[in-house]
Formats: C-alpha cells, sequence, structure tokens
C-alpha cells in the first residue's frame, strides 16, 4: 500500500499541465508530458486560437517552460508573447499563424523568448509559419527557436508562405532537421532581418527569394549548417534596394531579373550554381562599387570556366550601372549571353578596378553599337576562353 501511494504522488506531481482553451482561460488539467523533460506549471496550447490571448512568464520556476504546445496551434487571433516566456513544442507539433491572426513575440536581451523542442533533438517538431498573415504585429524579436524543422512542407523552423509579413531582429535559431528560415512565396514581406545567429541547421541557414535580399541586415551569421551559404531563389526584383554584405555569402540558383535599382554594398560574396544568371532589364540597374580591401565578387560554385553564366545588362540605360572593385569569375556557360559579363540594346555600363578572369567564354561582350560602354583601363582580364572583351 505504501509504494502504491508514493505512485500515486509522483503521477500527481507529474501531471500539472494545465489546458488552455480557444477563449484563454484555464479548462482543467491537460495530459501528462513524459518525454523526459519537465513540464510542471505549464499551459497546453492546442487547436485554435480565435480570441485574443497575452502569454505571460507565470510558471513559478523560472528554469521550467511555461506553455507547451501539441498538434498545430492554429493562431487566428491576435497572439502576444512577453519577456522571458518558455514555450516547449511537442514532437511534431507547429505553430501557424493565418491570415485573421498574429504573432508578437518581443523579448528583450536580459529577457528573451524561448520557443524549443521538449527535447534538444533537430526535427523534434515542427515549424512556426507564417500563412497569410500580412499584420504589422507579426514580430520575432530576442527570440529564441530551436530543434524544429521535421516537416517536409514547411521546411524551416521558421517559415514564411503566401502575401504574409515578419520582422526578425536579435534571434538565434539552432538545431533544425532542414533549414532555419525558409521565406517561400516572393509575395512575402519580410520587412528585415537583422543581428540573428542561424546554426546547426542540416540545410541552409536561409533561403530566400531574390526580392528579399535587401531585407537582410549585415549582422546575420551562420555556422555548422549543412551549407553556410543565403540560397537565393530566382525571382524578379522590383523594388529598388541595396545588397549588403553578410556574414555568410550568397548563393544563386537560377536567373535573378533587375526591374529596380540595384545597390551591393563593398564587400558582398555571391556564388552562383551552374543555372544562375543575374539580368538588368530596361527598368533596372547594377551599381557594384566595391573598395580595394574589399572587393565584391561574383563566382561559380566550383572554380571551373563556365560554373555559372553571367551577368547581361539587357537594354538598361542607366548610368548607376557601374562595376569598380569587383571579380566576376569562373563562368560564360550560357551559349546566347556568351560572356561572364554582357552588354545588349543600348545598354550603359562603367567598368573599372576589376578583375574578369576564367570565361568558358568571353570576358565581356559588348554586342551592340548602340551600347556605351566606359572601360576605366584599371582593369585585369585573363584566362577567357573567346578573348578578353568581344563585339
Amino acid at each position: 500500500m505504501k509504494s502504491y501511494i508514493s505512485f500515486l504522488a509522483i503521477l500527481i506531481a507529474t501531471s500539472s499541465c494545465s489546458f488552455m482553451g480557444d477563449n484563454g482561460s484555464l479548462d482543467g488539467p491537460g495530459p501528462i508530458i513524459g518525454d523526459g523533460t519537465s513540464t510542471a506549471g505549464s499551459t497546453l496550447l492546442s487547436g485554435t486560437q480565435s480570441t485574443s490571448i497575452t502569454l505571460t512568464n507565470n510558471n513559478p520556476d523560472p528554469t521550467l517552460p511555461d506553455y507547451c504546445i501539441e498538434g498545430n496551434y492554429n493562431i487566428s487571433a491576435s497572439v502576444i508573447i512577453e519577456p522571458g516566456v518558455i514555450i516547449c513544442m511537442k514532437e511534431n507539433a507547429r505553430i501557424t499563424v493565418n491570415s485573421s491572426g498574429s504573432l508578437n513575440a518581443t523579448g528583450t536581451a536580459a529577457s528573451p523568448i524561448t520557443i524549443r523542442g521538449i527535447s534538444p533533438i533537430a526535427g523534434y517538431w515542427g515549424s512556426l509559419v507564417f500563412s497569410g498573415s500580412n499584420s504589422t504585429s507579426n514580430n520575432l524579436v530576442h527570440v529564441n527557436i530551436s530543434d524544429g524543422g521535421s516537416n517536409s512542407s514547411w521546411d524551416a523552423i521558421v517559415y514564411g508562405y503566401s502575401s504574409g509579413r515578419v520582422y526578425m531582429d536579435n534571434c538565434n535559431i539552432t538545431r533544425s532537421s532542414s533549414n532555419g528560415v525558409f521565406i517561400y512565396s516572393s509575395s512575402f514581406n519580410l520587412v528585415g532581418l537583422s543581428n540573428t545567429t542561424i546554426s546547426s541547421c542540416q540545410q541552409a541557414p536561409l533561403l530566400i527569394q531574390a526580392n528579399h535580399i535587401g531585407s537582410l541586415s549585415e549582422s546575420i551569421t551562420g555556422a555548422g549548417n549543412g551549407t553556410n551559404n543565403i540560397i537565393v531563389d530566382n525571382a524578379t526584383v522590383t523594388n529598388d534596394a541595396t545588397w549588403k554584405k553578410t556574414g555568410i555569402p550568397y548563393f544563386f540558383t537560377g536567373t535573378t531579373t533587375l526591374s529596380a535599382d540595384i545597390i551591393i554594398n563593398p564587400g558582398a560574396q555571391f556564388i552562383m550554381k551552374s543555372t544562375a544568371r543575374i539580368t538588368v532589364n530596361s527598368s533596372g540597374s547594377l551599381n557594384a562599387i566595391g573598395t580595394p580591401s574589399s572587393m565584391i565578387r561574383f563566382t561559380g560554385e566550383n572554380n571551373i570556366a563556365g560554373s555559372w553564366q553571367g551577368i547581361v545588362f539587357s537594354g538598361s540605360n542607366n548610368p548607376s550601372n557601374i562595376m569598380r572593385y569587383c571579380e566576376v569569375s569562373y563562368g560564360g556557360n550560357n551559349s546566347s549571353w556568351n560572356a561572364l559579363i554582357y552588354l545588349y540594346s543600348s545598354s550603359q555600363f562603367t567598368l573599372g578596378n576589376s578583375s574578369i578572369h576564367d570565361s568558358q567564354t568571353w570576358g565581356l561582350m559588348n554586342y551592340n553599337s548602340s551600347n556605351t560602354f566606359t572601360d576605366e583601363g584599371t582593369n585585369t582580364f585573363y584566362n577567357n576562353a573567346s578573348g578578353n572583351i568581344g563585339t
């Protein structure tokens, strides 16, 4: 009998998760969490949140989670997470912020918000998905998020989908079984991503569309990921932007078309897949001015001539088309745009203090007599199979 009473006391002590219903009230005891990590004193969240709620730092033990999420927690109202709150995710759980909902998770440097798996294992839970929620309240500031990425459809810890919106600052994202942050849709508004470290993700730290590059700050770092590059999918860039040097290089996968004015800051690094090309059309411009100690580089993923296509100016008669202190190398594999830099259809372009080398075809092709090409005479061309400058 004594052993039975002891067992009953342990069972009661470990059954201290309470369940929070849709109206934000406590609806009685929740299930026992038997995953080996204590969740004593936490409140269980699940189902659809259709009324506004503020999640508070309410666990008397500051080392234990305040809330546990089970299944898919659908946010269809305003949810605010206060500084210091710890949320643990049950296995394969997910948070989805729908079009009628918002999530404002704003911590502080002294009291960050934590969202983690019950077990500290990559892929233990799914994703935090912003799906069509365009609310200005969608903020992730001073938030540590770990142990997710298990869902093959939402293959990142933080996933941006449809015409949604989010601002991220001072976040630490780690231990994903897929990507760290994946902004899937070109229409998604990544307001900003700054002062953020993404590490130990089995795929990429960050996967975005080309029109999101301007939202990134220089203070993005990554380490220990499957690839330590920012993966950039092909897209048409329609808003003026400055592309900054980040702590990890950009990796372009396809054709990026510039229909806006793009400035590239010194030191930015671009690695190009074999199918990658940058095309500057009549409504766009490319201004890439590095420095002697901080050159801008465009190169292939392999140090082999023809590893990518090139940079094409097609009808861009803009005096801002300037490349200085740039290195463009190991490309030229497109038979139509057969150069590392190709000028076409009344384009205007200035090149100075740059190195153009190891092209499978031409270094630079000035195809039309209607182009305006200014060679400032301080450039270096070498190892270009068809020649340095063609006409």
